[in-house]
């Protein structure tokens, strides 16, 4: 072989093989682990989705600050972050300092789209939904879209993607005396909303004075959304009793001649508790949550397309391994 072609190729060989070890940032040990922000202070409540491509979007509240900011970072699949050490700002509106649940997903373009609350327009929790691209892209602006404006507390946004590439994200609203609601507002690619100037209430059943909540969002595949929530958390004694319901793309509900399919109603979920809601990918839904008597056990619901719940009505016990506690 020619010399020089030979050094050439050996060159490029060496040089490839020390740019794919410079490039791997995941450790295998699980005592220090890839570092995602180092700043001072909590980085807290945090939310991971993945990206395609063997890449991930995280994001969390970060008080490197006085304020606790919304950041996000994306991992490649070499666990090495693309939008700059410790992460992209994505909004220093003021927040509370008492934080509440919040969503991250990411869509089909591979971007991060993210819901949050924080208190820019006044004293109580607003909702407010970015979409972030894989370049650090504000794709809905630099303050993102506002979902809702008013003197009630609002917490515990989550969001889905729809399958005409829309968005829908719900809420629960809680006022101070009367009647909550599951608050609810779909956006189109641009950040426009598609319900109406405002959000609005679902239909849920929800009687006088109860102040439904932890409420979690689904695509159905077919244009709509199904969504769970807790009947009532107004109180420490109230019924957080399991409700499910699926929604057209025009918010209208679609099971059970209007009312809620009631998954749970035998005894209450635990204080704080947000059951977990998955599509089955056939315009159906599965639910998982933890209840406590003398000790705490897991159960399952499959209600399909119909509404029908497809396991025993109050969930299917998921261990029956004695004398042990189960949770999530």
């Amino acid at each position: 072989m020619n010399t020089l072609l030979y050094t050439s190729l050996l060159t490029v060989m060496t040089c490839g093989a020390a740019t794919s070890v410079a490039a791997a940032q995941w450790t295998a040990n699980s005592a220090v682990n890839t570092p995602v922000c180092v700043q001072p202070n909590d980085q807290a409540v945090p939310k991971a989705a993945a990206a395609g491509g063997g890449r991930t979007w995280i994001g969390w509240f970060d008080h490197r600050g006085s304020n606790y900011d919304v950041y996000v970072q994306l991992l490649d699949r070499d666990g090495n972050g693309l939008l700059g050490a410790n992460g992209l700002l994505v909004s220093s509106n003021t927040q509370n300092t008492s934080l509440v649940g919040w969503d991250l997903i990411s869509d089909s373009g591979g971007n991060c789209v993210l819901a949050f609350t924080d208190v820019r327009a006044g004293g109580d929790l607003d909702v407010y939904a970015y979409r972030i691209s894989p370049t650090g892209v504000f794709l809905w602006g630099a303050n993102g879209a506002t979902l809702s404006n008013n003197p009630d507390f609002e917490a515990n946004p989550s969001l889905a993607e729809l399958s005409d590439r829309s968005f829908i994200c719900v809420w629960s609203l809680s006022p101070n005396t009367g009647t909550g609601s599951i608050r609810a507002q779909r956006i189109d690619t641009t950040g426009a909303p598609l319900l109406g100037p405002s959000d609005i209430a679902l239909p849920t059943g929800t009687t006088t004075n109860e102040k439904p909540g932890f409420c979690t969002v689904v695509t159905d595949g077919v244009g709509g959304f199904i969504v769970q929530w807790l009947r009532n958390t107004a109180t420490f004694s109230s019924p957080r009793h399991i409700r499910v319901q699926r929604y057209g793309s025009n918010a209208l509900a679609q099971w059970n001649a209007g009312n809620p399919v009631v998954v749970l109603d035998a005894t209450s979920v635990p204080i704080a508790h947000q059951p977990t809601l998955k599509s089955d990918g056939a315009g159906g839904a599965l639910l998982a949550w933890h209840r406590s008597a003398t000790l705490s056990d897991c159960y399952v619901q499959h209600v399909d397309a119909s509404g029908t719940e497809l396991f025993a009505h109050n969930g299917l016990q998921v261990s029956l391994e004695a004398n042990r506690h189960k949770f999530d």
